[in-house]
């Protein structure tokens, strides 16, 4: 899935749990584009709502309390495919 947000365009791929930035829009301040991240959950993709991605950190064995990443962006401005 390709969606396109106020800053940066990301191709999603939901079976793998994986997504990157594949381009800027003029409004962006950059960021890294290219590199897949991986991700255990996401939000929906709704239009005007930013999008979300969350992952734990630290080893799976760690017996402390999980931390979360969180991968939000600007809201969505379309769903390209």
């Amino acid at each position: 899935m390709i969606v396109r947000t106020v800053n940066a365009t990301y191709e999603l791929e939901e079976g793998e749990g994986r997504f990157r930035r594949v381009a800027d829009s003029k409004r962006s301040h950059g960021g890294r584009k290219g590199n897949w991240r991986h991700f255990e959950a996401m939000g929906p993709v709704v239009e005007q709502q930013p999008l979300r991605f969350f992952w734990r950190l630290g080893s799976p064995s760690d017996s402390r309390a999980t931390r979360l990443g969180i991968w939000s962006t600007t809201p969505v401005v379309e769903v390209l495919r």
